[in-house]
Formats: C-alpha cells, sequence, structure tokens
C-alpha cells in the first residue's frame, strides 16, 4: 500500500463529547484524520453512560467503544482517545464516594468536594484503564 492510501485509513480520533465543540469536526480534518468519532453526528459513537450523575460519559463505557474499533480493525491504526469522565466542574456527582472521608480538614467546603469527587473520578479511571489494558 502506498504512503498517501495508508495515510487516508490509518488514523481515527475518538472524542468522548461532541464534535462542535472548538471545531473538533474542522480540526480533526485539517489533521487529516481518516476518521472521527464523538457522541453526536455521524459517525457516532453508541453504547455510551455516565456514571451516577455524573454530566461525562464513563471512561469505562468509551473504552469499551474504542476496543470494538480498534477489534474491528483489521488494519495498522493510530487512535487518538480523549476523555471526558474528569473534566471539570468537579461537583457531588458520585454515589458511594469513599474519598469523602478522606481528612482535609484545612480546605474550604468547596475545594474538599473538588477533590473528593476529583479523587474518585481517578480511582474509576484506574480501573477502566486496568480493564483497557488487559490482553483479550
Amino acid at each position: 500500500m502506498e504512503c498517501s492510501q495508508w495515510r487516508q485509513k490509518a488514523s481515527v480520533a475518538l472524542h468522548a463529547y461532541n464534535r462542535n465543540m472548538y471545531f473538533r469536526d474542522l480540526n480533526y480534518k485539517k489533521f487529516q484524520f481518516s476518521q472521527f468519532f464523538a457522541t453526536d453526528g455521524k459517525p457516532q459513537l453508541t453504547g455510551l453512560h455516565a456514571i451516577d450523575s455524573a454530566w461525562y460519559v464513563s471512561d469505562e463505557s468509551f473504552y469499551s467503544e474504542v476496543s470494538k474499533k480498534v477489534t474491528d480493525s483489521n488494519e495498522s491504526r493510530f487512535y487518538q482517545v480523549v476523555t471526558m469522565q474528569n473534566h471539570m466542574p468537579y461537583e457531588d456527582l458520585y454515589q458511594n464516594n469513599e474519598f469523602k472521608e478522606m481528612d482535609a480538614s484545612n480546605s474550604p467546603a468547596d475545594e474538599k468536594l473538588n477533590l473528593d469527587t476529583y479523587t474518585k473520578g481517578l480511582n474509576y479511571t484506574d480501573q477502566s484503564i486496568f480493564v483497557f489494558s488487559e490482553p483479550a
């Protein structure tokens, strides 16, 4: 396969949010990505869900979709993957957040809430990356 033919199919971008923010559609095209998947438009990511009352797609469901795209392809490709689970704002998003018990007595209440939520989000991310990185 010639270099130009390879480049036309070689790069795939997946973003766990909508495509119009920051002109993602235009920018991924400008950087010559052959495909761009987002939570809206076409091609669209499906099977995504948030955790509890979070605003954004969970890393677990997003990585599952990424795995499907990689597995379904028989060719070598570059995948650019952007998750959103730990994007701010860090409100009280997660039920059963064991990190609320952390001692942050020197922090203002709003900062403690941010820290509790962000830490629980990282905990979920760690679990998702572990599953994603395990050999099939």
